[in-house]
């Protein structure tokens, strides 16, 4: 008896010990890797304020927001490529594949040509309304987002090797650079195609350069996985109605109420967009993690780590809430109508965070079935908030949609999760 008494203490023993040495490395992981996004994301954050008080200062209403419906448009152009590559080559890298990288490039520019067919398409439809603005500009979307998107692969990669540090550096440059060539370019001109034109370049131009600056850093081996392919196809199919209802809210109020109140929209989202960008860092994160995790050991700790998830993302709303109308006052006076729709909006920051966890664990274990469920239903429940709010109560109605649809898709995944 004594004897197994005397076994079990010390089996009771060496698991304290591996848990708390699981959970002091897990807690470094976090610091370290955490402190480096934060920051690449406090410089990006730092970055986007800079460039959108050159917009609300020097950009009459009307160019800033048919230049927000050309961004929209180009978000939705975007949804014919592989938009899951990113996160399928983060999985593979973080498994061994490293040879996934330059073969995920290739795919996204081989599949990238039903984009430059719907930008195209796009761009004729326009032609034929005689609005040559929006279908010049759609000429220049569908010329460099191919490059520009496979390109930016690079993230996916150093995410999937934990270099956060690299990424961290790259990501400054990638925020800051396009900012110095736009904001001379709208002090010197309104014509919104040039801005455009200068918007895209940029942005190709630096994700060439350190998706090339990554290859040389890494020399990455051949070594390659198959399915990743056919899992980034998946995950690109289900993110088609998930990126239109991110973009559809632009395109309506674009077309219930004008360029100028698209404006106002884009201002009173603009600020909580980016604190919400600050707490993404968490997919980026726990992605690699739970790809190399049990799938048991982690399920177990989903709904801790949604609770401090909540918390601090609670106390980043409530924060936001208090101090909006000093931040307008200061930065963006002309757009002082965008206060409240702001405070509104800043609710979605909670429930959309707390689905990062729950989500980044459904894409690193593969869970296929699942994904297609949320990213399917998710989006239609928002689609149709959208339409009837938006058209019934305008940009009230058009955030409530938005904030509304979100809550549920957090407590969908959240369950999902758990059966998993």
């Amino acid at each position: 008896m004594k004897r197994v008494i005397q076994k079990l203490r010390n089996k009771t023993y060496r698991f304290l010990r591996w848990t708390e040495t699981y959970a002091r490395t897990d807690m470094l992981y976090l610091v370290k890797g955490g402190s480096w996004l934060t920051l690449g994301q406090g410089a990006g954050t730092l970055t986007g304020l800079v460039l959108a008080i050159g917009f609300a200062n020097l950009l009459p209403k009307e160019v800033y927001g048919n230049y927000t419906f050309i961004l929209a448009l180009a978000g939705i152009v975007g949804t014919f490529t592989l938009t899951g590559m990113r996160s399928a080559i983060t999985r593979a890298v973080a498994k061994g594949f490293d040879g996934m990288l330059q073969v995920g490039f290739r795919e996204s520019m081989k599949w990238s040509i039903l984009m430059v067919i719907a930008a195209l398409a796009g761009a004729l439809y326009y032609f034929f309304n005689k609005n040559n603005v929006l279908g010049i500009s759609l000429l220049i979307v569908g010329t460099f987002s191919p490059l520009m998107i496979s390109a930016a692969l690079y993230s996916g990669f150093l995410n999937g090797k934990k270099d956060f540090k690299t990424g961290t550096i790259f990501n400054i440059y990638t925020n800051a650079i396009p900012a110095v060539f736009l904001l001379p370019t709208i002090f010197f001109t309104h014509n919104i195609i040039i801005i455009v034109f200068v918007y895209f370049v940029s942005h190709t131009a630096v994700n060439v350069f350190f998706y090339a600056q990554t290859l040389k850093k890494y020399e990455p081996e051949p070594d390659i996985d198959v399915s990743t392919i056919t899992y980034s196809k998946h995950l690109s199919l289900m993110n088609v109605l998930s990126t239109v209802a991110d973009y559809l809210d632009k395109i309506l109020v674009f077309h219930y109420l004008g360029a100028a109140q698209l404006a106002i929209y884009a201002f009173a989202i603009a600020v909580p967009t980016q604190l919400r960008g600050l707490l993404r860092n968490i997919n980026s994160l726990l992605l690699p993690k739970f790809a190399e995790g049990e799938k048991k050991t982690i399920q177990k700790s989903l709904y801790g780590k949604v609770l401090r998830v909540a918390l601090i993302s609670s106390v980043f709303v409530g924060a936001y809430i208090v101090v909006a109308p000093f931040i307008y006052q200061l930065f963006f006076p002309q757009y002082l109508d965008s206060v409240f729709y702001s405070q509104l909006f800043s609710l979605i920051i909670i429930p959309a965070t707390m689905s990062i966890v729950s989500s980044s664990f459904l894409e690193a274990q593969r869970e296929q079935k699942l994904l297609y469920i949320i990213n399917i239903t998710s989006p239609l429940i928002r689609i149709g908030l959208l339409l009837v709010l938006g058209y019934f109560y305008g940009i009230i109605g058009i955030i409530l949609a938005v904030v509304i649809s979100k809550t549920i898709s957090f407590f969908m995944i959240a369950i999902l999760a758990r059966k998993a």
